[in-house]
């Protein structure tokens, strides 16, 4: 079985707020961890649909090694980091 499977059998929430008593006791993946907290976030760093889902990830976009391929990146992010290190370097 693998872990696609497995997951979908689980039927987790794509973040933590979703989560039911009877989630627990709950064992995730290390990946499964961090798509997790990164859905609860306010600004997301992998782009999401309007389910809250990784976009990209039905094309088998996901997580992997860095020689094989890339991750969406939320755009907002990427903006927000840019201007917080502009700020930065015309504070110092």
């Amino acid at each position: 079985m693998t872990s696609e499977q497995v997951e979908s059998q689980l039927n987790l929430p794509e973040d933590f707020i979703g989560l039911q008593p009877n989630n627990f006791p709950l064992f995730v993946t290390v990946q499964r961890l961090i798509y997790m907290m990164d859905a609860s976030l306010e600004n997301s760093f992998f782009s999401r649909d309007s389910s809250n889902k990784i976009m990209g990830m039905e094309n088998n976009l996901g997580w992997h090694r860095e020689d094989r391929g890339v991750f969406m990146i939320n755009q907002d992010f990427k903006v927000k980091e840019s201007i917080q290190g502009q700020i930065r370097d015309f504070e110092l």
